[in-house]
C-alpha cells in the first residue's frame, strides 16, 4: 500500500470518527437538557475535547495527504522533464567527431571568414534552431570573433 493510499485511508477513518463523535455530543446535549445531570455535563465536555483532538488529527492527515499528492505530482513532472531531456533531438547541436575532422581538413584549420588560426570554433552555417543540421555542408570553422559577429547578425 502506497503512502498516499495509507493517508487516504486514515483521512477516511478520521472523518468517520469526527462524524461519530459529533453524534455522541448531540445525543449527550439532548440528554443534558432533559436532565440537568452534572455527570452528563462532564461527559459532554470530555466528548467535545475528544472531538477537537480528533479534528486536529484529521487536519494533520489531510495536510499530509495534500503534501504527498504534491510531492508525487512534482516527482512526475521531474521524471517527464528528465525523459524529455534524454529523448534524442531531431536537430542536435552536437557535431560528430568525424564531421569535425572533415570540416577541419576542408577548411585547412583556419577561420573561413578571416583566415585566423586562433580560438577556432565549429559553427553551423544555418543555425540548428532554424532547421540547420550537423553535416559537413552546414558546418564551418570560424574564429571566436567572427562567430560572435555572425551571431549578432542572425
Amino acid at each position: 500500500m502506497s503512502n498516499i493510499q495509507e493517508l487516504k485511508a486514515k483521512v477516511k477513518e478520521y472523518r468517520r470518527r469526527v462524524r461519530d463523535r459529533k453524534k455522541v455530543i448531540r445525543k449527550s446535549k439532548r440528554k443534558l437538557r432533559k436532565k440537568n445531570d452534572p455527570v452528563m455535563g462532564l461527559l459532554v465536555e470530555a466528548s467535545e475535547s475528544m472531538l477537537e483532538l480528533t479534528q486536529d488529527k484529521l487536519h494533520n492527515y489531510e495536510d499530509a495527504l495534500e503534501d504527498a499528492k504534491e510531492a508525487e505530482a512534482d516527482s512526475k513532472e521531474v521524471v517527464e522533464f528528465v525523459r524529455g531531456l534524454s529523448k534524442p533531438s531531431r536537430h542536435s547541436r552536437h557535431i560528430p567527431r568525424e564531421i569535425r575532422q572533415e570540416v577541419w581538413r576542408r577548411d585547412k584549420g583556419q577561420c573561413t571568414n578571416c583566415g585566423s588560426t586562433e580560438l577556432l570554433e565549429f559553427d553551423h552555417i544555418i543555425p540548428v534552431a532554424k532547421g540547420g543540421s550537423s553535416t559537413a555542408r552546414n558546418v564551418q570553422l570560424l574564429c571566436d570573433t567572427c562567430n560572435r559577429a555572425k551571431a549578432d547578425n542572425i
